[in-house]
């Protein structure tokens, strides 16, 4: 395990790092011949501050902030010495002053480091004589950080710059790991309903043969909306009806006893309904109900949680209940004589032999050619006839294209 750093560790590396500096300047002499023995135009220096942070070089070690080393600074006079030598080599910054500018060129004609110290300071690409690398510090911050580059052409050391704001991107002690982005909480997530199973009762009920009776039965029709007579899209709020929708809604009304459950909430119950009936037409329904008849906790209302329509909570209702014809005589609705028309099997697995099944709608072009409705009617004319529904629907479930059919009077709307 590697031990953390102690002050005097931080020290001595300063110290280290201000003896390598000037024996960078000695190779650099030794390379440009511009300098004098005295190396009187070039000045070694160590910022006060760290101008970042605020605080003495060195005074701390938090992850994040430059190490702050010796500084190579040229004076005017040695930098127009150096260029009239190596012109092509430097440049100078008029709002910084005259330093040693970069140079780019094609790869290898400089021959550069491949990668940084990890302080933000550079190996010379030539060794000392001592067989020591020297490393030079980076421009203060806020400058263009440099680099030491071996000149092929000229054999000088100089500095190349990077041409990356120091202030932006500072080299620090450490690399910083990435922030895990934390998952966002479904705000709309609720705990499933359980689903309800069918009774021994009900089972028993629908497993005896189905038997013709001598006169049609009144039938209570529950039928579901989104999906099934109509596609109602969720982002233009479009409402798209089924191929002869209209035709299916009269012979529903005219027919039988009508009633509208869907998953939508109330308000959106009521929209499509205003789009589907009539103010007469709907006043004939025995039952408006939305997402709020469907045993649903305030948290699942309002989330996207699998919903099951359970009848016998339409059997109980005393609304709807007294809308049987013969209401009066002891006639109910019951598992015998309701259907539901629905898109998804899910949500009748309470009564699954209730259910007579449609393909969803989308509104797609292929389903706006086919007149699935037409079907549909088809079947329930042969579930008027039927003792209890409930056994011929377990029997003979509704398929698409299985033979059931219904001609259309020409002049109904479509």
């Amino acid at each position: 395990m590697t031990r953390s750093k102690t002050k005097k560790d931080q020290r001595a590396e300063r110290e280290a790092q201000q003896k390598v500096s000037t024996a960078h300047i000695n190779h650099l002499s030794s390379n440009t011949g511009g300098l004098d023995s005295a190396h009187k135009d070039v000045i070694v220096t160590t910022p006060k501050t760290n101008r970042r942070r605020g605080k003495r070089p060195g005074s701390s070690d938090t992850p994040g902030s430059p190490l702050a080393l010796p500084q190579l600074s040229l004076t005017s006079s040695t930098h127009q010495q150096l260029k009239s030598q190596h012109g092509d080599l430097f440049q100078t910054d008029a709002a910084r002053g005259p330093r040693v500018g970069w140079k780019q060129g094609p790869i290898g004609q400089n021959s550069a480091l491949d990668h940084a110290h990890p302080l933000g300071s550079f190996p010379l690409s030539t060794p000392l004589s001592d067989g020591v690398t020297p490393f030079v510090h980076s421009q203060p911050i806020g400058c263009a950080q440099s680099r030491m580059v071996h000149s092929a052409q000229t054999g000088a050391v100089v500095m190349e710059s990077a041409q990356e704001d120091f202030e932006s991107r500072p080299y620090t002690t450490q690399v910083q790991k990435p922030k895990k982005a934390k998952k966002k909480k479904n705000r709309h997530s609720a705990p499933p309903l359980k689903e309800p199973k069918p009774t021994a009762q009900y089972i028993s009920q629908a497993i005896t043969p189905p038997r013709n009776i001598g006169l049609p039965q009144d039938l209570l029709l529950v039928l579901d909306l989104n999906g099934t007579i109509l596609h109602r899209s969720k982002s233009s709020k479009k409402i798209t009806l089924r191929p002869n929708g209209n035709r299916f809604l009269e012979y529903l009304l005219d027919r039988h006893n009508l009633m509208v459950w869907s998953s939508a909430k109330p308000e959106n119950v009521d929209r499509m309904c205003r789009y589907l009936f009539q103010d007469d037409r709907r006043a004939l329904l025995k039952g408006e109900w939305g997402r709020d008849r469907l045993g649903l906790s305030a948290q699942q209302y309002d989330a996207k949680v699998q919903v099951y329509k359970r009848l016998e909570w339409v059997w109980e209702d005393d609304s709807i209940a007294v809308s049987h014809p013969h209401y009066a005589k002891g006639g109910r609705w019951d598992q015998s004589n309701t259907v539901l028309i629905d898109d998804a099997t899910l949500k009748a697995t309470a009564q699954p032999h209730n259910l007579l099944e449609v393909p969803e709608f989308t509104g797609g072009a292929a389903q706006m050619k086919l007149d699935l409705l037409r079907q549909v009617v088809g079947y329930v004319e042969e579930l008027r006839w039927q003792v209890d529904v409930s056994s011929f629907i377990k029997q003979n479930p509704f398929r698409v294209d299985s033979g059931w059919d219904h001609q259309w009077v020409d002049d109904s709307p479509t």
